[in-house]
């Protein structure tokens, strides 16, 4: 985990247990390579699949008679599924050896998962102190003509911003998110997002980040995140080692 939370006043004072803080850090990190699975490719490869086949759908001109046999087809993998055992939809238990694994959070996320068909992938890193993220969104995701939709951006920087706090070893949920759009933000060109927290303030951490399409600022938000108190107040009461 980054050293950042050190830098912070009157944040590593009340940072969580080593153990709880580093499984919340771990939960936007990209999965180790020992824990890929043959399911968990061929699962990002189907939820890709999806995605490209939901912004043709979205993107069409075909005539009644093809999109009819497009839904045949679709209708078909469905049922293809029906046969099938069904999975948590927040598996946090793939695999009985290795419990509660905490990559997988951010995998099957409805706004920034690989595995999930409705998601536009962002790929979250840690650089040093502050989150990056990159994605290219597609036709699906339009609002105005050849830009991303508003609400997509917002929810983006839910995340981004909620993945930043854990930076500082604890981790709250979202209270307010205010987001300030600069510039339209291009559909299928790749966008950077930044996400940076402050010292904790009493039960709030707060974070802020921002949206460029190049050297363009196209967003700049920033997100109040509330901590349990309860969760404060035995961390008082008993301070990790």
């Amino acid at each position: 985990m980054t050293d950042n939370a050190a830098e912070l006043p009157g944040v590593a004072d009340l940072s969580l247990p080593g153990n709880i803080a580093q499984w919340l850090y771990d939960r936007w990190q990209p999965a180790p390579s020992e824990r890929e699975t043959p399911e968990r490719l061929a699962h990002r490869r189907l939820a890709d699949a999806v995605r490209h086949l939901v912004a043709e759908t979205v993107a069409t001109g075909a005539d009644a008679a093809t999109l009819g046999a497009a839904a045949d087809t679709v209708e078909g993998l469905a049922a293809l599924f029906s046969t099938q055992p069904r999975g948590a939809l927040h598996p946090f238990d793939p695999d009985p050896e290795v419990p509660h694994d905490p990559h997988v959070w951010s995998e099957w996320s409805p706004v920034m998962g690989s595995s999930h068909p409705l998601a536009p992938p962002i790929g979250l890193r840690d650089a040093g102190g502050y989150v990056v993220g990159e994605v290219t969104y597609g036709t699906q995701f339009e609002g105005p003509p050849g830009c991303v939709h508003g609400g997509f951006i917002a929810a983006a920087f839910d995340a981004i911003l909620g993945a930043a706090q854990t930076l500082s070893c604890l981790a709250g949920v979202t209270g307010t998110l205010a987001v300030r759009y600069r510039s339209p933000a291009p559909l299928g060109e790749l966008l950077r997002y930044e996400a940076h927290v402050a010292p904790r303030d009493g039960r709030k951490l707060t974070c802020t980040g921002t949206l460029h399409h190049g050297d363009t600022l196209c967003a700049d938000a920033e997100a109040i995140f509330v901590l349990n108190q309860g969760m404060l107040d035995t961390l008082d009461a008993d301070p990790p080692p």
